[in-house]
């Protein structure tokens, strides 16, 4: 069953840097997350595919700006979610819903 996690839309123009842990913007400084994030967090892209491709559709483009949060367990959600929502990079943010199985 997936953890709990919070799902994310980068502003236009940014995009994550798995390596590098950081996120990135042509002309502006990297932003690190670190010091915002529960340590064991996990920042995962949601088609990593994607990531390093050129000359994108704009649909691939929506798409390549979603990522995953997946926090340790045991964290606080909302209290993530609101300091996740006012990092620069992000447009968007919100919980994911928990999913569940079709009644028998």
């Amino acid at each position: 069953m997936p953890r709990p996690h919070i799902v994310l839309r980068l502003r236009t123009g940014w995009s994550y840097d798995p390596r590098a842990r950081c996120f990135r913007k042509e002309g502006a400084e990297p932003f690190r997350p670190a010091a915002d994030l529960p340590k064991h967090a996990r920042i995962a892209l949601q088609v990593p595919a994607l990531a390093g491709k050129r000359d994108r559709t704009p649909d691939e483009d929506a798409l390549a700006r979603g990522l995953q949060l997946v926090p340790p367990a045991g964290t606080r959600l909302p209290a993530l979610l609101e300091r996740v929502a006012a990092w620069p990079c992000v447009e968007t943010a919100w919980i994911a819903p928990e999913p569940s199985a079709p009644a028998r």
